[in-house]
This record gives C-alpha cells, sequence and structure tokens, in this order.
C-alpha cells in the first residue's frame, strides 16, 4: 500500500477498524499539511488533486472529514472550497459544522477576549508596522503574528514586540508556530480537546467503540491533538521535529498520498472476519 511509506501496523490498524464496521473520521490540519506552507497566508493554495480526494473521502458513509486549523473556519473553508465537510477553526475554538448551511458554534464562550485581542492587535500593527516582512493577522478572538519574511536581524525585535504585548494581557496566552507567534484566548481549550469534543458530539460518549480517528499534522498545535489520542487514534506528524504522533509523514506531497491510498480502502473495505 503506497501512501507516503507508513509502516505496515499503521495500515493495519485502518484496515482493521474497517473490518470491524468502524467509521474513520479524518482530522487534517491545514498549512503545511493539506497546503504547502506558504510566505504569508493569504497565499496558500490545497492541490485540486487534495480537493478532489477530501470531496472522495467525504462522499464515504463510514468516513468524516474535519479540517483543524490555527485560520478562522470561514477563511479555512474559503481556502480548501468545500462546505460539506467540517471546519474547526482557531484551534478548535471556532466550529463550523459540515453541510452547505454552514452552522457555526462556539465551544467556549469568548464574549470577553474580543475586547482584549482587538486591543492587542492595535499594539502589535503599531509595533511592527515599519518591520519588512511582518504580517499582523486578524483572526477576531486572537491575532497572529507572521515573521517568515522577516530577515533574522530584524525578528529578536518581532519577537520581543509580542511577548511585550502578551504580558499586558492575562486573558490572552501566547502560543507558538512555524514562524508564526499567536496571542490566543488564555483558556483551557485546544485542538485536542477540540478533536474529543466533536468526536463525542459526533459519535457518542464510548466514541472509540464506533469510530478510530486519523489526525495528520505539522505544528506545535497539533501535538495537544496527538497527545489526546495516542491510544484511541491514528497520529501523523508532518515533517522534522520532536512530536507525540506514532507515525511520520515526510510533507504536503505524502499527506496527499496517504489520503489517497486510504481513499482506495474506503473504495473496497476489508471483509469482517
Amino acid at each position: 500500500m503506497t501512501g507516503g511509506d507508513l509502516p505496515a501496523d499503521c495500515w493495519d490498524r485502518i484496515r482493521g477498524a474497517l473490518a470491524g464496521g468502524l467509521t474513520l473520521p479524518f482530522f487534517l490540519d491545514l498549512d503545511g499539511t493539506l497546503a504547502p506552507l506558504a510566505p504569508v497566508p493569504h497565499r496558500a493554495r490545497v492541490p485540486v488533486a487534495v480537493r478532489e480526494i477530501l470531496q472522495d473521502l467525504h462522499s464515504f458513509p463510514r468516513c468524516q472529514v474535519w479540517v483543524v486549523t490555527g485560520r478562522p473556519a470561514a477563511e479555512a473553508l474559503q481556502l480548501v472550497g468545500i462546505p460539506e465537510i467540517g471546519y474547526a477553526g482557531v484551534h478548535g475554538l471556532e466550529v463550523r459544522w459540515p453541510g452547505p448551511e454552514g452552522n457555526t458554534q462556539y465551544p467556549v464562550n469568548l464574549d470577553a477576549f474580543l475586547p482584549v485581542a482587538a486591543a492587542a492587535r492595535q499594539a502589535l500593527y503599531r509595533e511592527l508596522a515599519s518591520v519588512p516582512g511582518c504580517l499582523v493577522e486578524d483572526k477576531g478572538i486572537s491575532v497572529a503574528v507572521h515573521y517568515r519574511g522577516v530577515s533574522a536581524a530584524r525578528r529578536p525585535e518581532v519577537l520581543r514586540a509580542v511577548r511585550r504585548v502578551a504580558r499586558g494581557n492575562r486573558l490572552l496566552r501566547l502560543q507558538p508556530g512555524h514562524d508564526v507567534m499567536e496571542l490566543r484566548p488564555n483558556v483551557a481549550w485546544d485542538k485536542g480537546r477540540a478533536v474529543i469534543w466533536l468526536l463525542e458530539n459526533a459519535q457518542g460518549g464510548n466514541w472509540w467503540e464506533r469510530a478510530l480517528p486519523i489526525y495528520v499534522g505539522d505544528d506545535l498545535t497539533d501535538e495537544d491533538a496527538f497527545t489526546e489520542l495516542a491510544v484511541r487514534g491514528v497520529t501523523i506528524k508532518v515533517g522534522r521535529g520532536l512530536t507525540a504522533a506514532r507515525y511520520r509523514l515526510g510533507g504536503p506531497e505524502d499527506v496527499a498520498l496517504f489520503l489517497k491510498a486510504c481513499r482506495r480502502l474506503l473504495s473496497d473495505p476489508p471483509v469482517p472476519g
């Protein structure tokens, strides 16, 4: 089975789940996983072939597809372009349920954080406006500072400014990522808790008796999900670095191969033995 050179035991688990009648919920990070990392967020593109695979996976009755991302859910939908699947935006703080209606839900009450995030955003705009290549991104309930395009000489200046603003906002916490620092609501919620919440809503309390979740991601924020699903899911890290994930793929091209192989399995699932 060609799927990004994952070991045989990974495929054995997936085949065993299908043979046992389990559902396969896919939880997929966006930037660096479905789409190659771009210098700035608006330049990211999900390849057409990957969109087609996601649409095909969604069509299988025993498959669910969720995009779990730091981007706002509406922005992720615009980038992926498939309204029928689910989107957990802003690291799971904002959930757009599958379907054309696009009902949006916030698992945590965030009213108190909106003005604080707006104030932090304005402060970062002022402090970083003169830094070439630095992008301050408004996510509504959070603010992200992207510095991939900033020169090595000026990166410490950017990081100092973000940390300084973070220290002045106790309702916000600092979340590092790939060449990005994000100030997000300081609540006990992350991609790991969001995935468990989604599984419980879709599958019920003992969801592991009915589903084998598959989580694929490349970012530090995905580590929380890897930890939550370490025993009862298939966890796949994309790229290098220390990780709690059990398996690893090299990059978005390998993710596409993996999803394509899963599509083949779902098209001709193993017969229960």
